[in-house]
């Protein structure tokens, strides 16, 4: 690899509630979070922390993460694998998590992609049972020049998410 194929990110950021797969992390308060993110080509890797409140002794979640995005004959594929780490789980309390993402995308017209992807986890939140999720999304941006610059460009999106 050369230097100019590597790119490193950094997010800082925060939102009034911390909600994942529709269950507040943060009881329904702000948090704050920070990434850093390293691209290569066509690999990636990550890390990243936020505030969580979970009524308990957890009060922050690191998250590290890699994936890799080849393109096969017009489809864009998406591989990855995340573990969801929590910091001061009591003795009792081990909810760390590590997933697994494969999904595709495909372009169905100007500035529109069609694309699912499944993620999966063998051990969902220290359960010790499975969990699975496909997600079908479809998206459409207007890139017609807009008075006001790219910025204010129209934008639809239609997401279909179930849980297995």
């Amino acid at each position: 690899m050369t230097a100019q194929a590597q790119k490193l990110s950094a997010t800082v950021g925060g939102a009034s509630d911390y909600v994942f797969r529709g269950v507040s992390q943060s009881d329904s308060k702000p948090f704050a979070f920070a990434a850093l993110n390293l691209t290569a080509g066509q690999l990636s890797a990550g890390a990243g922390a936020e505030n969580v409140d979970f009524g308990n002794s957890i009060d922050a979640e690191y998250d590290i993460y890699a994936g890799w995005k080849p393109k096969l004959a017009g489809v864009d594929l998406d591989f990855g694998v995340v573990r969801y780490g929590y910091v001061n789980q009591s003795r009792h309390i081990d909810i760390d998590t590590v997933e697994f993402k494969a999904g595709a995308s495909v372009p169905v017209a100007a500035g529109a992609r069609l694309g699912a992807a499944v993620a999966w986890t063998p051990d969902y939140w220290g359960t010790g049972r499975a969990f699975g999720r496909v997600v079908v999304d479809l998206r459409y941006h207007d890139t017609g020049v807009h008075g006001r610059g790219d910025l204010f460009k129209s934008r639809a999106v239609a997401t279909l998410k179930t849980a297995l």
